[in-house]
């Protein structure tokens, strides 16, 4: 069966000296896997389009297990992001991101995925964030995606709603008040109502609002610290990806515990 579908390579491995194996996000098929015969003789658009974070428009022979690429158009090669090791570095931790939480999720999942993946790989590439920011956005906006959207409605414990000064608990996903959090010998981290109206911004159903806000320097670093935390605590394991991003990383101070701030949030523009 002949398949003609676009797609973002979000993972290759080498199989051999003839072969590649790719993984390729689909708006309409989920993650194809595919392989690529005799990478070393291609030329031209099929060896383009079929290289990692590409975003193509294929024609895959598709068979039980492993379709074959047969052509590869590259629509975005994100030329501007692969000269740069650190942003080339946190798109791998995106990729592997994506791969962990969606390579078994529903097809209309897997649409929504891709375009989160490739509006955060042109903001990426074009500097129209902050990398802290666009990384905290991105893993918060993921996990709501797949089903781990944090309750922000109320204290766990009390009930009541969301004051101006609550803390979130990133192994449950879910906020304890000021006057409960004495109850409680988990991890805490404070927020205030920009830090809240931020997670709530990231998770929103409009992805131009989700990429829309700004932060002034200590809330993003409570955000990025906060939105890394739970995202670690609900995949139960740290990826390698972003081990190596952080290792890398100029600005490792976004990822430290972070100091209280009642900030603003300004709100941009795309």
């Amino acid at each position: 069966m002949l398949l003609k579908t676009t797609g973002l390579v979000i993972f290759e491995k080498k199989q051999s000296e003839q072969d590649r194996l790719l993984t390729i996000l689909t708006p309409e098929n989920g993650m194809i896997l595919a392989r690529v015969n005799s990478p070393g003789r291609m030329k031209g658009k099929l060896a383009a389009g079929t290289e990692f974070l590409t975003y193509s428009e294929f024609t895959l022979f598709l068979r039980k297990e492993v379709a074959v690429v047969d052509a590869a158009e590259p629509k975005r090669l994100f030329y501007g992001m692969r000269t740069d090791p650190e942003k080339l570095a946190l798109a791998a931790y995106f990729a592997r991101l994506t791969y962990d939480l969606f390579s078994s999720a529903a097809k209309e999942d897997c649409a929504g995925a891709l375009r989160l993946f490739l509006n955060t790989l042109a903001f990426l590439e074009e500097d129209k964030m902050p990398k802290a920011l666009l990384k905290a956005v991105f893993e918060m906006r993921c996990m709501a995606m797949s089903g781990y959207r944090p309750d922000l409605s109320a204290c766990r414990i009390c009930k009541k709603s969301a004051g101006d000064m609550v803390f979130f608990l990133p192994q449950r996903g879910q906020l304890i008040c000021s006057e409960c959090e004495n109850h409680s010998a988990e991890e805490k981290i404070p927020l205030n109502g920009d830090l809240l109206c931020a997670m709530k911004s990231a998770m929103s159903s409009d992805l131009k609002e989700a990429f829309s806000f700004r932060l002034g320097e200590k809330n993003l670093l409570c955000f990025a610290f906060l939105a890394e935390s739970y995202c670690i605590a609900r995949l139960e394991y740290l990826p390698a990806t972003l081990r190596y991003y952080k290792s890398i990383c100029e600005s490792l101070e976004a990822y430290m515990p972070p100091t209280f701030s009642g900030e603003n949030p300004e709100k941009g523009s795309l």
